[in-house]
C-alpha cells in the first residue's frame, strides 16, 4: 500500500478537477506463474484462480490512492472493475482511473456490444461478437 501511495502521489494533481464527479476505478492484479507450470500453458494474461480474493485485494490500492490524494474519500467510487491474471513479464498492478459521467446513460449499461477475441490452450483463435441486451 505504502509503494503504490508513493509511485501514484506525484499524479494525484491531474485529478485535481475532478473534487466533485463520481470515478471509476480499473485494478488489474498481474501474478507471476509459479514455477512448475509447464512451459504450455504459459500465456500472457491468463485469467487467474489463484486463491486470494479480489474484494480483499482491491482495498489496499484504493486507500492507497486516497493517501496519495486522488480524491478525498473513496466513496466516490461509483464503478470499480477488478481482474487477476498471470502474466510472463512480471507481477503487477495496473491502475485506470476515469471520471464518469453524472448519468449513466441506459443504452450504455444494457446494451453493450462486445467482442472477444483470445487464443484457447491449443492455439485456437476464437472470437465472437454480439449484441447483449
Amino acid at each position: 500500500e505504502k509503494t503504490i501511495m508513493l509511485a501514484m502521489a506525484p499524479y494525484a494533481h491531474h485529478f485535481s478537477e475532478w473534487k466533485n464527479c463520481p470515478i471509476g476505478v480499473w485494478i488489474d492484479f498481474c501474478y507471476e506463474y509459479p514455477t512448475s507450470t509447464p512451459k504450455k500453458h504459459l500465456v500472457d494474461f491468463r485469467y487467474s484462480l489463484q486463491k486470494n480474493d479480489l474484494d480483499n485485494s482491491a482495498k489496499g490500492p484504493i486507500d492507497a490512492l486516497t493517501a496519495a490524494g486522488f480524491w478525498e474519500d473513496d466513496n466516490r467510487i461509483a464503478e470499480l472493475h477488478l481482474r487477476k491474471f498471470r502474466v510472463l513479464t512480471g507481477p503487477r498492478i495496473v491502475l485506470t482511473i476515469r471520471r464518469l459521467p453524472f448519468v449513466a446513460i441506459e443504452s450504455d449499461i444494457f446494451k453493450t456490444k462486445r467482442f472477444w477475441f483470445f487464443k484457447d490452450i491449443t492455439g485456437d483463435e476464437i472470437s465472437d461478437e454480439k449484441e447483449e441486451s
